[in-house]
């Protein structure tokens, strides 16, 4: 007796020390802010969502970035490192620091997106309007009624084939016939090639049977009624419920209880994932933590991020890192490597080999120098453990240097001859620089006199005087019918829209600020003149004090105006946005009219034609390659080929 209790109190001993080893490697991170959702990358690295931002781990610290999103569901990331989300708000992408909402059709579209997956090329979104698909554009998949216009709130793979969840149903996205039905209201939903969960609100855990989905029960472990997660990979999956945490190893078919960490039952749990390595991933209201749950798992070996290596010379100047290769200059003797892997145990061991050499350790946050690089082509390997005894594969990357140039030897020969040439050179361009420099400074005063009468020419048809005839007319309009206050505002928005004009044909810049302003002045009187027949809106993301020309996008706008929306039935919409890229402006004025076929029909002004063809020449002039398209018209049609209108793109030099 004696002996069994003596064993009993071993075992209880050992375990005692594994949960103290398993609490001691718990990571705490983010502590204080509320973690709502988690996925991981291609790498295995968690990508979070907390307080509308998107956080990511980068060696070991996780850095929380804008824009803030709105309310989130779900959200995917994909092999560019880009993601997708969906949130209470509609369907995102997040291309590096933008955030790109797509937008639905206006009629018959979503408000709010539940869950997205994608299969193949596509992604499929769980709406609160049936299940959608995106491929560059949105486009709704019919599915059986009901289910197709209501709240479709998770998606999933079950043996290959795409199913919505929507109440207590399953609904094969691709054939509707087929639908599953559960006894109550599904919240969560696992599956892979060897096992299908269905956890049931207050009606426990379903699992895939050849006869369908069956009640499982476990004799030895009660899992709980109220299943509020369920996620996995090839090894384990994890069940969440109200009896806490529960481990299915699936090569054993042993389901354990987790011991979680104190602090867990403190704080609500919001999310949970598992990595590749077994370590569980809790995403919580007082931040993220992380814990092994499988200890196989936990020393296999680091990934190497190659996207991530940050190579540089002597002078920390980067050095491009193309197909394994670093080509490097012959006067480039150090090189400086950045190596980046990622293990959930962010204290890893790294080794670094450079041609023949032993392999050498380095710290993980430790800068690789390599010094006097040898002309010709070498190697050098670097690999990664998380144990220090079991290594990743080398990752080889080729240092090139171009081999000494044989006429470098020559130089001191062809040094005196040079010499010797150079002085009868200088002395030679020195007598005929002067007529030189009288040729250049005639060539300029004469570009610059063609450029003054382009800009003058502009400036004489910028304002069409029936424009100016008809604001007049119509102030003198609103004065007759005794609105006088309106007459007064719009009196003076006409005097400050001249004024302006008289400002600019003065200066060959203006501000982004002014230009907007002036913009906002001419489109609300021609709204007055034509009765409010088109509504208008101006968009720029380009700063305030940034210079472009003068008086050239408003032309355009007028065009819009004249040959656009002027001859629709209906009420006209026109769009200016302004788009800083690169060393230029780019304006899109766009418009939903009558489109330039109908147009053509009529006969258009001259004074609009010829202030369009100064204003491409001013163009040309401003930007040094002249071969660029400075302005570029395109006819928006619809799948019937009927036009919905016209968009212009200008590019704007600035100063």
């Amino acid at each position: 007796m004696s002996s069994f209790s003596s064993k009993i109190s071993l075992i209880l001993s050992f375990l005692t020390l594994l949960i103290g080893h398993l609490h001691s490697q718990i990571s705490h991170e983010l502590q204080g802010r509320n973690v709502s959702h988690i996925n991981l990358d291609d790498f295995g690295r968690p990508i979070v969502f907390s307080q509308f931002q998107v956080c990511q781990t980068n060696k070991g610290k996780f850095l929380c970035e804008e824009p803030r999103i709105p309310r989130v569901n779900a959200f995917e990331v994909l092999t560019s490192g880009d993601l997708l989300i969906a949130s209470d708000k509609g369907f995102y992408k997040k291309v590096f620091q933008d955030l790109i909402p797509v937008h639905p059709p206006r009629e018959g579209g979503f408000k709010k997106v539940f869950d997205l997956k994608s299969l193949r090329s596509k992604t499929f979104l769980a709406t609160d309007n049936g299940v959608w698909e995106y491929d560059n554009i949105l486009q709704k998949v019919t599915i059986k009624k009901p289910y197709n216009d209501i709240d479709n709130h998770q998606l999933v793979l079950i043996q290959n084939k795409l199913f919505t969840v929507v109440s207590n149903a399953l609904i094969n996205v691709q054939d509707s016939s087929e639908i599953l039905i559960l006894p109550q209201r599904i919240n969560a939903v696992f599956a892979s090639d060897e096992l299908s969960l269905v956890g049931v609100e207050e009606n426990g855990l379903f699992i895939q049977t050849e006869d369908g989905f069956k009640k499982y029960f476990n004799p030895t472990m009660e899992i709980g009624n109220y299943i509020k997660n369920i996620i996995g990979d090839m090894y384990n999956v994890i069940i969440h419920s109200e009896k806490g945490m529960f481990r299915w190893h699936l090569a054993s078919s042993e389901i354990t209880k987790i011991d979680l960490p104190t602090d867990l039952y403190r704080f609500q749990i919001n999310d949970i994932e598992i990595d590749e390595w077994g370590f569980l991933h809790v995403a919580t209201a007082n931040g993220l933590y992380r814990f092994n749950v499988d200890p196989t798992l936990q020393d296999e070996m680091p990934k190497a991020l190659q996207q991530s290596f940050v190579i540089s010379d002597a002078n920390d100047q980067p050095v491009q890192l193309q197909k394994q290769k670093v080509h490097l200059t012959e006067a480039m003797n150090i090189l400086k490597i950045d190596p980046a892997f990622y293990h959930p145990k962010n204290d890893l061991k790294l080794q670094y080999k450079y041609e023949n050499s032993a392999w050498k350790d380095s710290d993980f946050n430790q800068t690789i120098v390599l010094a006097n690089l040898a002309s010709g082509k070498s190697e050098l390997k670097i690999r990664a453990s998380a144990d220090g005894k079991h290594y990743c594969n080398p990752i080889s990357i080729s240092v090139v240097k171009p081999e000494k140039s044989f006429w470098l030897n020559l130089l001191p020969f062809l040094g005196v001859g040079l010499l010797i040439l150079g002085v009868w050179f200088y002395s030679y361009r020195r007598m005929g620089r002067a007529n030189n420099a009288i040729l250049a400074q005639r060539d300029k005063l004469k570009l610059e006199n063609e450029k003054l009468k382009l800009e003058r020419k502009t400036l004489q048809l910028q304002m069409n005087p029936h424009f100016l005839f008809n604001a007049l007319n119509s102030i003198q309009g609103l004065i007759a019918l005794g609105d006088n206050k309106n007459a007064r505002k719009q009196l003076g928005t006409f005097s400050k829209m001249m004024r302006t004009v008289l400002n600019q044909s003065r200066t060959e810049w203006i501000t982004m600020e002014d230009e907007i302003k002036f913009l906002n002045q001419y489109l609300s009187l021609e709204q007055l003149c034509r009765d409010n027949k088109f509504d208008f809106d101006i968009e720029s993301n380009v700063d305030d004090e940034l210079l472009i020309p003068p008086m050239i996008i408003q032309a355009f706008v007028e065009n819009a105006i004249i040959h656009g929306v002027s001859p629709l039935k209906n009420k006209g919409m026109i769009q200016v946005v302004f788009t800083h890229k690169e060393n230029k402006v780019e304006c899109i004025v766009d418009d939903n009219g009558v489109g330039r076929h109908s147009a053509a029909a009529k006969k258009q002004s001259s004074h609009q034609s010829v202030a369009l063809e100064l204003i491409k020449e001013r163009l040309q002039r401003g930007f040094k390659n002249k071969k660029e398209n400075f302005v570029v018209f395109e006819d928006k049609l619809n799948s019937q080929n009927e036009s919905l209108g016209t968009r212009v793109t200008i590019h704007l030099p600035t100063a």
